[in-house]
C-alpha cells in the first residue's frame, strides 16, 4: 500500500508549542517547512534585522537553531525546510535575537510552518 503525502499548516503564536499528534505520530519521513514569521518589537515597530530560532532544528545547530529573519515579505524563493526525525520531541520552543545573537523580547509574533508528513 502507498503512504500518503499530508502537507498541512501550522501557525503559532507562543514561544512553546506542541506540534499535532497526527504530525509526530507519523511514521516515514516527516518535514518542517517555515513559510514566515512576523513579529513586532518596543511596542508595534516592525524590524527586519530580527533573527528567529527553533530547537526544532534538530541535526544542525549553527548560530544557536538560527532559523530565519523575521518580518521578511516573500521568505526568500525557496523556504528552509528542516527534517523531523523519529522520536524528536512533541514540542518545540522559538526565540529571537538580533544580528548579533543578542536576545530580543517582541511583544508580538504569528509563525508559520507547513508540516509534511507521510500516513
Amino acid at each position: 500500500m502507498d503512504k500518503h503525502v499530508v502537507k498541512t499548516y501550522f501557525c503559532t503564536n507562543t514561544l512553546e508549542s506542541t506540534f499535532p499528534p497526527e504530525f509526530v505520530n507519523a511514521r516515514g519521513k516527516k518535514y518542517i517547512v517555515v513559510r514566515g514569521c512576523v513579529a513586532t518589537i518596543n511596542n508595534g515597530y516592525i524590524v527586519s534585522d530580527l533573527c528567529l530560532h527553533a530547537d526544532f532544528i534538530c541535526r544542525d545547530a549553527y548560530l544557536d537553531h538560527f532559523v530565519n529573519f523575521v518580518n521578511n515579505i516573500d521568505n526568500g524563493s525557496k523556504p528552509d525546510k528542516y527534517e523531523y526525525p523519529e522520536n524528536a520531541p512533541k514540542t518545540f520552543r522559538v526565540w529571537f535575537t538580533d544580528t548579533e545573537l543578542n536576545p530580543i523580547t517582541v511583544d508580538s509574533f504569528i509563525l508559520k510552518l507547513l508540516l509534511i508528513y507521510e500516513c
